[in-house]
């Protein structure tokens, strides 16, 4: 049954994203082409700075979900933690890659990554806190 739920799920979406491409692109095909621009030093430090901001924020989310999921059951928990795992690898590579690009060395660029990434600690323990 579940089952039927996500692909269900996703078809909706599929559908929902090629409707509003074809509204919203219709016509204007030189809009939506891919433009890449060079930014300034300071507009990529800025960049580079809200992605760790928001990193720190979506990982906060991340281990109050991750707490939620253990206070239901072990096997719960263990799903959601290898889920959360899994999904997190591939996002941190791509912010150390904004890191760099926002023109932090790569020393500095994996601390403060680390330092974003233990926020889903300060989750965990708020979640303890006031469940």
């Amino acid at each position: 049954m579940v089952f039927i739920f996500i692909l269900t799920g996703f078809i909706l979406f599929f559908f929902l994203k090629r409707f509003v491409y074809w509204y919203h692109g219709h016509g204007h095909k030189e809009d939506i082409e891919v433009k890449c621009e060079v930014r300034s030093a300071e507009e990529a430090k800025e960049l580079a700075l809200l992605n760790l901001l928001g990193d720190a924020v979506h990982n906060f989310i991340d281990g109050m979900i991750i707490t939620a999921s253990l206070m239901i059951s072990l096997p719960v928990g263990f799903a959601t933690t290898v889920a959360v795992f899994f999904h997190e690898l591939p996002q941190e590579i791509g912010d150390f890659g904004i890191l760099i690009y926002g023109g932090l060395k790569a020393t500095r660029a994996l601390i403060l990554n680390f330092l974003s990434a233990l926020t889903a600690m300060v989750g965990v323990f708020l979640h303890i806190l006031f469940p």
